[in-house]
């Protein structure tokens, strides 16, 4: 039969919707579908003849827009709108279930779309197109995109900087975390150009790992023009079990709302 391919995919556990009754799905193309999503992208199955069926992934990143268009006779039609300004139009058919559909077929809409905002809201490096900070909120008119989290190198050569810093805002000497955290590129470090020194109030109490993901990316914001923009928290704590001291970093981009 022709549909059996499209009952074979129903039961995988990707689908949007799911009914006793196949649903059918005809695009601007007039094939024969079913709409599947996760969250970075939406797959489209679509007949090429009698028994082939084709499936056809659509990134997020390339989608500019979704839009339901109103609803006729229980038929449920969406509008995709590419970034090149191209149209993918869906007509989703189900005279069984057709409320379930809309709900479910809306919330999915909804999760890309929300992710969608959440990337471009986020700091991309334009060259590779590479997510270099991931956007998190925005709180008192600051948007915060985080960047990453490491450990510090060479803090246990700063103990009495860290301490100080750990004294003047007023945290637990064993563990907690600290504020007022700022970077700096130290390019004339003769063991390495490219080192980032982590400091708290201003005071350096350490460096990010020379051969790290972090420090590379740090790096290249930096080249971006954010390096006065960076900020976080550092953490600090005492493994019983191991009996050894760790510090770490977690780093934002923190930038006015426009």
């Amino acid at each position: 039969m022709k549909y059996n391919k499209l009952e074979e995919l129903i039961k995988e556990s990707r689908y949007i919707y799911h009914s006793d009754v196949i649903m059918n799905v005809m695009t601007n193309k007039q094939h024969e579908a079913i709409l599947f999503s996760d969250d970075d992208e939406i797959s489209l199955v679509k007949s090429k003849g009698w028994k082939d069926f084709l499936e056809e992934t659509i990134q997020l990143e390339d989608i500019k827009s979704f839009e339901k268009v109103d609803a006729i006779f229980k038929i449920y039609n969406y509008l995709i709108t590419f970034q090149d300004d191209s149209e993918l139009r869906i007509s989703a058919v189900d005279y069984k279930q057709n409320e379930v559909l809309e709900e479910k077929f809306i919330k999915q809409i909804d999760k890309l779309e929300n992710k969608k905002q959440k990337l471009s809201n986020s700091i991309i490096d334009e060259e590779t197109g590479e997510v270099l900070a991931y956007y998190q909120a925005t709180h008192n008119n600051k948007k915060r995109c985080y960047i990453g989290n490491n450990d510090v190198a060479g803090w246990s050569f700063r103990t009495d900087e860290l301490d100080r810093c750990k004294k003047e805002q007023f945290q637990e000497k064993w563990e907690g975390h600290l504020e007022a955290i700022s970077i700096q590129a130290e390019r004339d470090n003769e063991f390495d150009n490219e080192a980032i020194k982590v400091l708290v109030n201003n005071t350096h109490i350490g460096y990010l790992p020379k051969r790290s993901k972090l420090k590379d990316v740090v790096n290249r914001l930096i080249d971006l023009g954010y390096e006065e923009k960076i900020g976080g928290f550092v953490n600090y704590d005492y493994d019983r079990e191991e009996k050894r001291h760790l510090v770490d970093v977690d780093l934002h981009v923190y930038e006015d709302v426009e």
